[in-house]
């Protein structure tokens, strides 16, 4: 809220939005290059989407709403991820893990003893809908726990539920747009991006949709192939029979492309080697400096 008040104080202020516009009305004239014209228009445009051209009652009502906003913003972010941490799943036979790699379950052991689980193994949830593990994990239950605590996230009724929140955000941001003249939210936000209203977006998705359910629907028969007649597919079995698919249409096993994914060889050999290629730049770790966590690295 603190944040959202100082940049209201920024994009807000009269006199600042009144330079700007008056610069902005004068630019042709100004003997502006080419990337200060685009400044300033940038400038004037971001100033308007913020509200700077409101009236003074409007920008009051408007700096209610960013702030309130902000706060919801800020709980429903700690709720989600209150959710997130409280719907990991515990396991308690290391068995009902075959199929994961060796650091997998020592991950899984570890993430356990870290909420006093000792001699347990914890599958933390993500932010995202399933998990990572679901590509390797032979025992279908456990893939199916998994699927469905990360379905239930943030809307299980409980104190971390998140829909409340939601619909006051909603409420908000679609009073909001109505202060702008706008129909939506939506109108609102996209009025400053490429697809410029909602009409658009739909078009591209009526264009995109049915392509992705037929291949969707052609994925999901492969994979009913590979599973046979012993169950239906449902949404924990789609990642791990998918990889079955691949090996057996492409060749491709996924998991032997791990080892290239390593970190410092995308840091090193990938992040760092294509900067130094694209602008010339060099990186040497810097262990003497103090930063945010004890595990993070400077460079």
């Amino acid at each position: 809220p603190k944040l959202a008040a100082h940049q209201d104080a920024i994009t807000l202020n009269p006199a600042l939005f009144a330079r700007i516009k008056t610069l902005h009305e004068q630019k042709d004239s100004l003997g502006l290059n080419e990337e200060d014209a685009w400044l300033l228009h940038k400038y004037y445009n971001d100033f308007i989407h913020a509200g700077s051209h409101l009236s003074a009652e409007q920008r009051e009502t408007l700096k209610g709403i960013n702030e309130e906003l902000s706060k919801l913003d800020t709980e429903f972010s700690k709720r989600l991820l209150a959710d997130t941490k409280d719907l990991a799943v515990v396991v308690d036979d290391v068995a009902e893990l075959d199929g994961l790699t060796p650091n997998q379950i020592a991950a899984c052991a570890a993430a356990a003893k870290d909420r006093g689980l000792d001699g347990k193994w914890l599958i933390g949830a993500v932010n995202f809908t399933g998990n990572p593990i679901l590509t390797s994990l032979t025992n279908r239950s456990l893939r199916e726990r998994i699927m469905k605590a990360s379905l239930e996230k943030g809307g299980r009724g409980n104190a971390n539920d998140t829909r409340e929140v939601l619909v006051q955000m909603a409420a908000l941001r679609a009073k909001r747009a109505e202060l702008f003249g706008f129909k939506s939210h939506a109108d609102y936000v996209l009025s400053i991006q490429t697809a410029k209203k909602p009409e658009n977006v739909h078009a591209m998705l009526r264009q995109i949709a049915p392509s992705a359910v037929n291949n969707a629907k052609k994925e999901a028969a492969d994979i009913q192939a590979a599973i046979g007649s012993d169950f239906t597919i449902e949404s924990w079995d789609w990642d791990f029979y998918t990889e079955k698919v691949r090996q057996a249409k492409y060749n491709l096993d996924s998991a032997k492309m791990r080892e290239y994914s390593e970190l410092e060889t995308v840091l090193r050999g990938g992040v760092f080697y294509a900067a130094g290629k694209l602008f010339g730049l060099s990186f040497k770790e810097r262990p003497d400096l103090v930063s945010y966590h004890p595990e993070s690295r400077a460079f």
